[in-house]
C-alpha cells in the first residue's frame, strides 16, 4: 500500500484544476484514512523502488469472482476453495472509478479516473467534466492533471506501459492524452480538427507523440494509426504524417539512444540491443 500512496500523493499534490478538485479532496481523505491504518512501524513517506500497476479492463469486484468461480469449476473444487494470484498480493486498494455524467461508465473515463485521479464524462479521455463528446466543448484550460507516470517521470523514475490494445486505446491513452473523444484515435480527414473557438483538437496518435519523452518504454498496437494512407495498407491517418518517423526524429533530436521495433519479431530479433537504448518504442 505504501508503494502505491506515495505516488498518488504526489500527484494530489500538484494539480490545480479546479473541477477536480472535489474528487481530490475526498481521495485524500480516503488516503489519509488508509495510511492511519498503517501497521505501526510501517513508513508511509519510505519512497518506492518500483510500482507495478496492471490494469485489466472491465476488472471489478464481479468479473474477479466470475473467474475465481470459473477457476474452481476448472479445478473440480468449491467456488470459495479457489484463489486467483491477485488474492495473494500484500497490499491491495480498490478506486473509483465511476462516470461525472453517466451511470454506466466506459474505457475512458474510467482509465480517467485510474489513471489520473479526476473524473470525466463518458467516452472523453483526460479532461475535467466541463468537456463533453462535443468538440466546441474543449479547450486546453480543461485538460486534466498529469497521468501519475508523467508524474512518476518528473519525480526521477523510469516510465513505461505496455498493452494488448492499441496504445491509443481509451484505456491507456489518458497517460498522456486529453480529448473530447475516445474514438478521435487517429485523423479521418486531411484538414485539422478546429472547433468554433478556433481550438485544433488533436488525435491521440498525435497526442502520444507529443509527450512520447515522458516515457522510457511503450509496446502496443495501433501501428495504422501512425502511419498515412498512402504509405501502405497499414496507413490510416489521412494528413499525410508517419508518426513512427516523427517520434524517431525527436527521440533522435533529444541525444538520446533510441529503438523502434515494427514487429514482434524484430523485437525479439534484436532484444539484446534493446538493454542498451535509453527510449524504445513498439509498434
Amino acid at each position: 500500500m505504501t508503494k502505491v500512496v506515495t505516488i498518488f500523493l504526489l500527484l494530489l499534490a500538484v494539480s490545480n484544476i479546479d473541477a477536480c478538485e472535489n474528487y481530490y479532496d475526498l481521495a485524500r481523505k480516503d488516503l489519509q484514512r488508509q495510511i492511519d491504518l498503517l501497521p505501526q512501524g510501517m513508513n508511509a513517506e519510505k519512497q518506492p523502488k518500483n510500482i507495478i500497476l496492471m490494469m485489466g479492463d472491465g476488472m471489478g469486484y464481479s468479473t474477479l469472482t466470475m473467474a475465481r468461480y470459473k477457476k474452481a469449476l476448472n479445478e473440480a473444487k468449491l467456488a470459495g476453495d479457489s484463489m486467483l494470484n491477485i488474492d495473494s498480493f500484500p497490499y491491495s486498494g480498490s478506486i473509483r472509478t465511476f462516470c461525472a455524467n453517466n451511470i454506466v461508465t466506459d474505457s475512458g473515463s474510467s482509465a480517467t479516473a485510474y489513471l489520473t485521479g479526476c473524473k470525466a464524462n463518458k467516452e472523453c479521455i483526460g479532461v475535467s467534466p466541463q468537456v463533453t463528446n462535443d468538440p466546441d466543448s474543449y479547450e486546453p484550460q480543461y485538460d486534466g492533471p498529469n497521468s501519475f507516470l508523467i508524474e512518476a517521470k518528473l519525480a526521477g523514475f523510469l516510465t513505461g506501459f505496455a498493452t494488448t490494445q492499441p496504445i491509443t486505446h481509451a484505456s491507456p491513452a489518458p497517460l498522456y492524452a486529453h480529448t473530447h473523444s475516445r474514438r478521435y484515435e487517429y485523423p479521418v480527414n486531411s484538414t485539422l480538427l478546429v472547433n468554433k473557438y478556433g481550438v485544433t483538437c488533436h488525435d491521440i496518435a498525435s497526442q502520444f507523440v507529443q509527450k512520447s519523452h515522458y516515457f522510457d518504454l511503450v509496446m502496443g498496437g495501433g501501428r495504422g494509426y501512425f502511419l498515412p494512407t498512402e504509405r501502405d495498407k497499414q496507413g490510416l491517418r489521412a494528413d499525410g504524417r508517419n508518426l513512427l518517423n516523427e517520434w524517431m526524429s525527436e527521440c533522435s533530436s533529444s541525444n538520446q539512444s533510441c529503438a523502434l521495433y515494427q514487429s514482434p519479431g524484430d523485437f525479439l530479433a534484436k532484444r539484446q540491443e534493446a538493454f542498451s537504448k535509453q527510449r524504445i518504442l513498439g509498434k
